[in-house]
């Protein structure tokens, strides 16, 4: 086995990440996607995507620690989504204001609003004069900027796997 070299000069605070017990928690999300969808309510609606995600991401072979933990971020995204609306879709308000008060609460909503708008509200990347790649590139540069801000470990997964997790979302919405 390799030896992993740090070339970063910052700590690692966080525990290592189990894979055995997130892939685990997949497939009993996927286990659990045999309920009929009429038995759902909304607080199972997290689990519901949980579950939809994790088994996209099994049928994918994508079996990765960050891909489990962007699915889990993501479940938490879409549910909060359910009953808090964003106050406004234009991310770049969110990236600015973000930088100018140096809030990472804020740049870390600044790269919700890009994955939702890159995964589940495309139609919405036409409203400004940014494309969807430009949404991409400013979500993952926000979520790698919360992730230098706050040291969590979602921000720089979010970031490195923004694009393939924005369309396991996007199959994930269709197939609800």
């Amino acid at each position: 086995m390799a030896k992993i070299i740090e070339f970063s000069e910052r700590k690692k605070a966080h525990k290592p990440l189990d894979l055995n017990s997130l892939l685990k928690m997949a497939v009993d999300l996927k286990a659990e996607l045999t309920k009929t969808r009429e038995d759902y309510t909304v607080p199972d609606f997290k689990k519901l995507i949980s579950a939809n995600i994790s088994g996209i991401l099994l049928k994918n072979h994508m079996v990765d620690v960050d891909f489990f933990l962007c699915g889990l971020h993501i479940a938490d995204l879409l549910a909060e989504l359910v009953t808090n609306i964003p106050e406004t879709w234009f991310a770049v308000d969110y990236a600015l204001l973000g930088h100018k008060l140096g809030n990472p609460n804020i740049t870390l909503q600044g790269a919700k609003i890009c994955f939702l708008i890159c995964s589940v509200f495309k139609k919405r990347a036409d409203v400004r004069a940014m494309t969807l790649s430009g949404y991409k590139e400013l979500g993952a540069g926000l979520y790698y900027h919360f992730y230098l801000q706050t040291d969590k470990i979602i921000g720089y997964h979010m970031a490195k796997q923004f694009n393939p997790m924005a369309n396991i979302t996007m199959e994930c919405m269709h197939t609800l």
